[in-house]
């Protein structure tokens, strides 16, 4: 998984949307959407709430402190 896939997976994670990941890293909404697919084939989750409980128990980061509150 590729340094970029990571940090959206962990945005995932913290529950945020497309638009919202994409605003964070300064790319677009379709950028997103392509590594989210990518994400979901690779670990082969059917959808983000998969793909962020696989990360929970497979990566060793927490969703950001300021996705929480």
């Amino acid at each position: 998984m590729s340094p970029r896939e990571k940090e959206i997976l962990q945005s995932l994670m913290g529950g945020d949307a497309n638009k919202v990941i994409a605003r964070k890293l300064d790319v677009t909404e379709a950028t997103v959407k392509v590594h989210v697919k990518s994400i979901l084939r690779k670990i082969g989750a059917a959808n983000r709430t998969q793909a962020a409980m696989w990360a929970n128990e497979n990566l060793r980061f927490q969703p950001e402190a300021s996705l929480m509150n």
